[in-house]
């Protein structure tokens, strides 16, 4: 799972610079969606990892955890 996690950041990040912005123009907050802790640790941890490095970016990030048939609905 971390590693689809690093698959999905590294493909959104690529979409950022192929899809670049006029400098000033606002980038829309970004929600990065997780398994909570207690069911999914590692990617939990991945998820809050990725979402500091975006941030250092300077991109709005947020991580929301949810539980698994929430999870599936809203990805899948």
């Amino acid at each position: 799972m971390n590693r689809f996690l690093l698959a999905v950041g590294v493909t959104a990040l690529s979409g950022f610079a192929a899809n670049a912005q006029p400098a000033g123009d606002p980038i829309r907050p970004l929600t990065l969606l997780t398994q909570p802790q207690a069911a999914a640790p590692q990617e939990f941890q991945a998820a809050q990892i990725i979402a500091a490095a975006w941030r250092k970016l300077g991109l709005t990030v947020n991580v929301r955890p949810l539980p698994g048939q929430q999870y599936n609905q809203i990805v899948w």
